[in-house]
């Protein structure tokens, strides 16, 4: 076998295992689910993106939430929507 393929073979194997791990090829797998689990530094939360405007009922009342948003409920219960920017500053897919 030449050894060019080799080295090639090898460099797409490394690139597709990247992308399999990225951050982006797991949250296209959420959007296609729905609902996903989220980390929060070491507290797991549930998280789900809203899909037209509403209002989410949490401890303070009901909160407003854009289309897009991130819907986190904790494990006490408590909700609260979250901008897509400050989900990915805090939050990772698991």
């Amino acid at each position: 076998m030449d050894v060019s393929l080799v080295v090639i073979f090898v460099l797409f194997i490394a690139i597709f295992s990247f992308y399999l791990g990225s951050y982006e090829s797991k949250q296209i797998y959420a959007k296609r689910s729905g609902k996903f689990k989220v980390r929060k530094k070491s507290i797991v939360v549930y998280a789900e993106v809203a899909v037209f405007d509403c209002a989410v009922k949490g401890n303070d009342g009901l909160i407003p939430a854009s289309k897009g948003d991130y819907i986190i409920t904790e494990a006490d219960g408590n909700r609260y929507p979250l901008k897509p920017d400050d989900f990915k500053k805090n939050y990772e897919i698991i």
